[in-house]
Parts: C-alpha cells; structure tokens; sequence
C-alpha cells in the first residue's frame, strides 16, 4: 500500500512519548506484551560469522488506543545485533470490539507511536517518532511522522492513505531538516502540527535562507481527505 511520509527532523524534547502514556496499561494489555516479547525475542538465527552471537533483542514496548477505542497499536524497539548493531522495530494492530476486546490482530508497520488523532468515524492520523543516535548527544536526530490511515471497521482492515499526492510524485519522500538537533534552540527546528479544532495539519520546516528561514505548508481535513491550502515562508516562526 503506499504511504506518505512527512520527515521532520526536530530537537529531542520531553514530551515525546507523553500521549501515549496517557494511556495506562491494564493487566490484559501488561499479559499481550509480555506474550509478543517472549515470541520477538525468541527468534533464532543462523550462525553466519565466525563465533559471532546474533541475535535481536527487543526491551521497549508501547500501547497506544485510538480515541474511539475502535483499535490499539502495540509497538516494540529493539536491536539486531550481529558484526553492527541495527534499531529494528516491530508492531501489531488489534481492532476492538465495543467491549475493546481484539476482534482481529494484525502485523502493522508503526515505530514509536506519540498520538493518535481521529479525523471521521473511519479515518485517523498517526503521530509516530524515531531517534537516531543517543537522545542525551548533541548531535541526536529525532523523525517526527504523520500518516494517514483509513479503518473499515466491518471487515477489520486498515490501509494507509496519501496526504498529498502531487508533492508525492514530485518530491517522493518530503523531508524538511534541522541539522545538529542539540544545539539548536526550539524556535528554530522543524516541527509539525495538528489542531484538533480545526482538524488542520502545519508542518514546518528551517530552509537554508537567510530572508525567509521557515517555511510553512498547511493542509486542512475536509471531512474526506486532506487539502492543501497553502505554502508560505516566513522571516519569524509563527508558532
């Protein structure tokens, strides 16, 4: 299916993964956890290097419901550790009957979910984060993601949709980038937006000029879709 992927890289900042622990985990959810990390890090590997242990090894783990309560995403981070180490990451989305017991289970593609917004009664937007580096180094990177996804909530399906699919084509992936994360102040990184009374989605993002420095681009949720309304640059951040 295909997906958009707005890239925002932004300062490491606190309230990264303060959303989804609003959500407290109950004791059938702590159980399902504890299942999927039991299965994740049980997974054996062929010993292709000499003497060299591989191995993954998953030890962060996160519950995010949607408003609704129609589904839940787990989502687990860990590491692939052969000749490197590599971040991998493993989800599972769960649609939730009216009790929010799992009707239906399925392997999803979502890192480190912050939020989850819901635009109708079948469509969400999907806040999800990723660092890269140490979060207490100076020069951390941090992705910033917004996905749309579409829920048929009768069949138990879900499919990603396109937020914008001229910028698409043209740009393949939009990435708007903020170097040296760490050392810059919170007015100047890239960041992105969504307004939950007006259902309207900013990003904005630090350009290489000197006049006009940041460049905003809106869109706005019109019941269906997302709608691009404009894309302005600006001397000061408006935010």
């Amino acid at each position: 299916m295909t997906r958009i992927v707005f890239v925002l890289f932004l300062l490491v900042i606190p309230f990264l993964s303060a959303k989804a622990q609003e959500n407290s985990i109950n004791s059938a959810d702590s159980l399902q956890i504890q299942e999927y990390l039991k299965v994740l890090n049980s997974k054996e590997f062929e010993q292709k290097y000499y003497g060299i242990h591989i191995y993954e090894q998953y030890d962060e783990s996160n519950i995010v419901y949607a408003p609704d309560s129609s589904f839940k995403v787990f989502t687990f981070n860990g590491e692939f550790v052969s000749t490197s180490i590599t971040k991998v990451s493993k989800s599972y989305l769960h649609f939730l009957d009216n009790q929010k017991k799992t009707t239906k289970a399925v392997e999803a593609n979502f890192k480190n979910i912050i939020a989850i917004h819901q635009l109708s009664y079948s469509n969400y937007l999907v806040l999800e984060a990723e660092t890269i580096g140490n979060p207490f180094d100076s020069d951390c990177l941090t992705t910033l993601t917004a996905i749309w996804i579409e829920i048929d909530k009768e069949k138990n399906i879900f499919q990603r949709k396109i937020i914008d699919q001229k910028k698409e084509e043209k740009d393949k992936k939009l990435m708007f980038s903020s170097y040296e994360c760490g050392k810059i102040e919170s007015d100047k990184t890239s960041k992105v937006y969504f307004k939950k009374e007006t259902k309207q989605l900013v990003f904005r993002c630090v350009t290489k000029s000197a006049n006009e420095p940041y460049k905003y681009i809106f869109y706005d949720w019109n019941g269906k879709l997302f709608v691009f309304v404009k894309e302005e640059t600006m001397f000061f951040p408006v935010d």
